[in-house]
């Protein structure tokens, strides 16, 4: 019977020690689950800075593209109506003239 006692008391010590490496196991998956979550947000805003940026290059580039064509297209107006100018200036003067001084 001492023998049967001895066995229980053994098999309670090692499930109090079982316990408490659990216990201390799962302290320490916390502390690490912790210390992973601020690299894993810290890894996820450095990946998001990275696209935001890329994107903000992305939008940059477009609105400089855009610009040119603009400014392209402006100087294109421009050289056109100066060019219908200077072949029509003279009759326009003249039109306006004869208008002016036979109304």
């Amino acid at each position: 019977m001492d023998k049967f006692i001895e066995a229980i008391i053994n098999a309670d010590k090692e499930a109090r020690e079982q316990v408490e490496n659990a216990k201390a196991y799962h302290t320490s998956i916390q502390k690490e689950a912790s210390t992973n979550r601020n690299e894993i947000y810290d890894q996820f805003m450095k990946k998001e800075e990275l696209i935001i940026e890329a994107r903000k290059k992305e939008m940059h580039d477009a609105l400089d593209n855009q610009s040119n064509d603009s400014i392209q297209t402006y100087e294109s107006s421009l050289i056109s109506l100066q060019s219908l100018y200077e072949e029509n200036k003279d009759q326009w003067v003249s039109h306006i003239v004869d208008r002016c001084l036979h109304e």
